[in-house]
């Protein structure tokens, strides 16, 4: 098999995987946050209704602005995989890593301005059971929860 149908086949393998998994993510009903832990929206005790619908506005804010760095990774990803399939100049291969980072630190930036955030509508109360989310979670909890960690 040439190298052209090879990155061609890799490339649509990687393209209908990305769509697929943007399609199932697309299908989450409602607010993401809202999962119940332990019966509370979030783990959190005693939300008021005014706390949870600015929780509401802050996720959606979230969303939409990371939105778009998610779409650049992907596409970022997709030009490495294809720059080391067709081309082994570690100079632009380089480049592209230096660039997937960059947006993986937009993307972190944006996680603890969120969280950040939240952490200020909160009551001390409900900061111990935020913060104490956070440390079981490993440093990898979001809004939904621990990803990956329970």
């Amino acid at each position: 098999m040439s190298k052209r149908k090879i990155l061609f086949l890799v490339s649509a393998m990687l393209v209908g995987a990305l769509v697929i998994a943007n399609l199932a993510l697309a299908q989450d009903p409602g607010m993401p946050h809202m999962e119940r832990e332990k019966g509370r929206p979030m783990g959190l005790p005693d939300l008021t209704t005014e706390q949870l619908t600015k929780l509401q506005r802050i996720e959606l804010e979230h969303q939409k602005a990371i939105l778009p760095l998610r779409a650049q990774l992907q596409t970022k990803q997709l030009e490495l995989y294809t720059l080391i399939i067709e081309d082994t100049d570690w100079e632009k291969i380089n480049a592209k890593i230096e660039e997937i980072g960059k947006i993986h630190t937009d993307l972190q930036k944006k996680q603890v301005s969120q969280r950040v955030a939240i952490r200020k509508l909160l009551t001390d109360e409900q900061k111990i059971h935020f913060d104490a989310r956070e440390i079981r979670c490993g440093g990898s909890s979001d809004i939904k929860g621990c990803r990956g960690h329970k």
